[in-house]
């Protein structure tokens, strides 16, 4: 590293580090100032990404989980269905057999009746 040579200052009348790049260093200053301003704005956009990638994610649950109680809603629906036709279909089926005994006790019951012998003229 290159020592640099101690010369009056010409702003100052008193002797002094004499910096010939002070052009440099004010660009440096600048570009340090400009790295740190860029570095909180990239801190404040990861904070603002992650807030919003957590709203997503919220979101995205959200829209899952109102899907599956549909979805489930729909599926007892239909059970409750199958159920109740089920009632109906085994309804049916009673009333049918109760009407079938009806109809043979009737065709029974007719059966005795007619065998009894008509005499015509008594």
């Amino acid at each position: 590293m290159e020592l640099l040579p101690v010369q009056i200052n010409p702003d100052l009348t008193t002797r002094g580090p004499y910096v010939p790049f002070q052009k440099n260093y004010s660009i440096f200053r600048e570009t340090l100032e400009f790295r740190e301003n860029l570095q909180k704005q990239e801190t404040n956009a990861s904070i603002c990404l992650g807030i919003v990638s957590a709203f997503g994610t919220l979101v995205i649950i959200l829209v899952i989980v109102v899907t599956s109680l549909v979805f489930l809603r729909i599926y007892k629906r239909r059970q409750k269905q199958e159920i109740l036709v089920k009632n109906v279909v085994s309804m049916r089926k009673n009333d049918d057999k109760e009407s079938n005994k009806e109809i043979n006790n009737n065709a029974k019951t007719t059966e005795t009746t007619t065998d009894v012998p008509i005499v015509a003229g008594v």
